[in-house]
């Protein structure tokens, strides 16, 4: 059974991606700068993996609902990171009643690392124009960040762990994800967490809108993808 995100996929907008020539499979596109083809059309990967109980070392680290102190000091202390628009989004999502949920990362001395958010019901992309509907077997992660001064801690991994027991305590089958292709340390790390890549979206920019198409692969291209993703990580393990 071929593995499902349950994403909108835009059938209506059709007739409008035709109208885009179809510019991931233009051969100029491979030509393009990268600064300027990511106005046009960028790439992200669908990520899934089966929901267990996650053994691992915390080492300190808690991981809680943000809150409103949470957040002001998030704010106060990360001044360049979380912007005014920023702020309103995450204060949204301490309302009781909003789906989107999210969690912080602490270390043992309470000093924020990171966040990420849990949707446990429907959720808008708003930049990615992509409607995932709520699910009782899945959960969906997004929009996590570690702060700039907290990377290469390790810290985005543990968050991730720290994900899939929440959804495990609250009865998901699975979860899913979605990494943009130029973000190697988001995917690596949803890598190392046991994810495997499931499908492919690709957004179209047309000026200030865009459009979303995704590509949710079968069975056996999800084994083969995956097992060279595997044989690449191993290989770059052993030249290091």
């Amino acid at each position: 059974m071929a593995t499902k995100h349950q994403f909108d996929k835009n059938e209506g907008h059709r007739e409008e991606l035709k109208t885009t020539l179809h510019l991931s499979k233009v051969k100029f596109l491979t030509k393009i700068p990268t600064k300027i083809l990511n106005k046009i059309y960028r790439t992200s990967f669908l990520y899934r993996i089966d929901v267990k109980e996650q053994e691992f070392n915390p080492q300190g680290f808690s991981f809680v609902p943000l809150d409103m102190k949470i957040l002001n000091d998030m704010s106060k202390n990360y001044k360049e990171e979380i912007s005014k628009d920023k702020f309103e989004i995450l204060k949204n999502r301490i309302d009781p009643n909003f789906p989107d949920k999210t969690f912080v990362l602490l270390d043992g001395k309470k000093n924020i690392h990171g966040f990420c958010s849990m949707c446990f019901g429907d959720h808008n992309e708003d930049f990615l124009k992509i409607f995932i509907p709520a699910s009782d077997e899945r959960v969906y992660f997004f929009d996590g960040y570690i702060f700039a001064d907290k990377r290469g801690s390790g810290s985005l991994l543990y968050m991730l762990k720290f994900c899939l027991n929440i959804a495990k305590d609250k009865g998901y089958r699975y979860a899913t994800c979605m990494v943009l292709k130029e973000n190697k340390a988001s995917e690596t790390n949803v890598l190392r967490a046991g994810f495997q890549r499931s499908g492919q979206v690709r957004h179209y920019i047309l000026g200030k809108k865009i459009i979303s198409k995704v590509y949710e692969w079968d069975d056996n291209k999800i084994k083969r993808v995956n097992e060279k993703i595997s044989r690449n990580l191993n290989s770059k393990v052993k030249s290091m």
